[in-house]
């Protein structure tokens, strides 16, 4: 079985070193349009008790510190009101719509950490997140609050992050897609629920000891010519699927050209796969985005994904 449909593919690319002043991160679907905060997290002014810093970051759940030039963290310990006790959280109360956090992050002892949205409900319901472990990044689509949260795993990818190092995210929300780049590791998901208001916007951390800092926010807008924004290697074509070894597959455009590789991930809106490392493309990850979809074409990726599966 084989099917034709458009793609977008897009190589992946680390993110620009930090410079002096605040500079927009290197994005693929959304163009910054206005700084809402930059926080270094390296002045005790970053906190102010349970209210907002200097900045508008307010630690609303956890103990949260400041050392050595970061924003260190300690979760909530169980109680009679959680007994579970609760994930630290830190926070920028807002109101957007499209959007693009930057950070640099390190797990430390915490074995896992998130970069998060909820909505502008009141109280504000969670709306979704990417979740890194130091062997697994996720992106997770969610709703309610409080005992009435409901998440779901949209698509899980693995990865090796490593807990003592420094790394750097970017997290875009534009529409119904949310983008996460971690460091040469892109992972992309949809959902309708992403395209909700956003209230307010974060991060979060388990356990103990994980570290944030140089945290930017912006509002944004849809890139309207991706091609145009210096995203790297773009193709647009027709490409075929042979669903025979989806699992080692070589995709080929309408100029002939091939790109041959290992299925990392599949959804409805994304396949990436695996190539040799290049100069231009040090991780040799490649996300090949599908667009313009006909129901029956949206049938027949659902096939490629139990494919995928199957081989697993």
């Amino acid at each position: 079985m084989k099917l034709t449909f458009a793609l977008l593919v897009a190589v992946c690319l680390a993110s620009p070193s930090l410079a002096a002043e605040p500079t927009p991160p290197q994005t693929q679907l959304c163009q910054p349009t206005k700084l809402i905060s930059h926080e270094q997290f390296d002045q005790a002014s970053a906190f102010a008790g349970k209210g907002p810093g200097v900045n508008g970051w307010r630690a609303g759940i956890g103990e949260w510190t400041i050392v050595d030039g970061a924003a260190v963290e300690k979760s909530e310990r169980p109680s009679e009101k959680r007994p579970n006790g609760h994930e630290a959280v830190c926070e920028h109360v807002t109101d957007l719509g499209d959007l693009v956090l930057s950070a640099e992050f390190r797990l430390g002892t915490s074995p896992q950490v998130g970069f998060v949205c909820r909505d502008t409900n009141q109280p504000n319901h969670h709306l979704g997140r990417v979740v890194i472990t130091p062997t697994a990044i996720w992106i997770q689509k969610m709703s309610g609050i409080a005992k009435e949260t409901r998440r779901e795993e949209l698509i899980r990818i693995a990865a090796k992050v490593d807990p003592e190092a420094w790394h750097t995210v970017t997290v875009e929300v534009c529409g119904d897609r949310w983008n996460a780049q971690i460091d040469d590791v892109t992972i992309e998901a949809e959902h309708e629920r992403f395209a909700d208001r956003k209230g307010r916007v974060g991060f979060v951390a388990r356990g103990d000891g994980a570290q944030f800092r140089n945290v930017k926010l912006y509002e944004a807008r849809p890139i309207p010519n991706p091609s145009a924004a210096g995203q790297g290697k773009l193709l647009r074509g027709a490409l075929d699927v042979d669903l025979a070894g989806v699992s080692q597959q070589t995709w080929t455009d309408v100029s002939g050209k091939q790109y041959h590789g290992k299925l990392l991930a599949v959804t409805n809106s994304m396949i990436m796969i695996e190539q040799k490392k290049t100069p231009q493309n040090q991780s040799g990850k490649l996300l090949l985005q599908i667009v313009n979809l006909s129901d029956d074409d949206k049938q027949a990726v659902q096939e490629i994904v139990a494919a995928a599966k199957t081989k697993e």
